[in-house]
């Protein structure tokens, strides 16, 4: 691989799921937040609202790298790098997934840079700190949408009624 490793992230994108829970279900605060409150979970006034993200055009995809940082994508087109990363990286897509073209650009609330695509997932590049390396390198994180797994009860545990 060109310029340093690729990491490959698949985060699961930071979308919020909605969990239904048990009405007898015991739901507590964290300590930073009056710890040990029993909350009941109707309360509608502790729900969490999306943050909405502007998307802003992405660039257009070449076939020659840009200069400063391009990043490869699977169909053989280019794109610059993001968030002042400066090496030739190459993206590489989920492979039970076919490649999504990129639609648009997004910024998250820290400054994160993000190329969104058009099934919903999300790529970037970033320099990412390697302890193996003592140094910081070049890397690729992609997010793909899932649906919310289950949440499953610890084998042992044992409900109150």
């Amino acid at each position: 691989m060109r310029n340093g490793l690729i990491i490959i992230a698949i985060l699961g994108l930071c979308l919020l799921a909605v969990t239904t829970l048990e009405d007898e279900a015991d739901v507590r605060l964290p300590a930073e937040a009056g710890g040990g409150h029993q909350i009941d979970q109707r309360d509608q006034s502790l729900a969490l609202e999306p943050v909405a993200m502007p998307i802003t055009p992405a660039p257009v995809a070449t076939e020659v790298p840009p200069t400063g940082g391009s990043l490869k994508l699977p169909d053989g087109t280019y794109l610059p790098t993001l968030n002042g990363v400066s090496a030739d990286l190459e993206l590489t897509w989920p492979s039970h997934l076919p490649f999504s073209p990129v639609v648009g650009r997004v910024v998250d609330s820290q400054g994160i840079e993000r190329y969104l695509h058009a099934d919903g997932s999300q790529s970037t590049t970033q320099m990412v700190y390697r302890s193996d390396l003592g140094r910081a390198d070049a890397a690729v994180l992609v997010s793909t949408p899932r649906p919310a797994a289950p949440l499953k009860q610890a084998s042992g545990s044992s409900r109150r009624r």
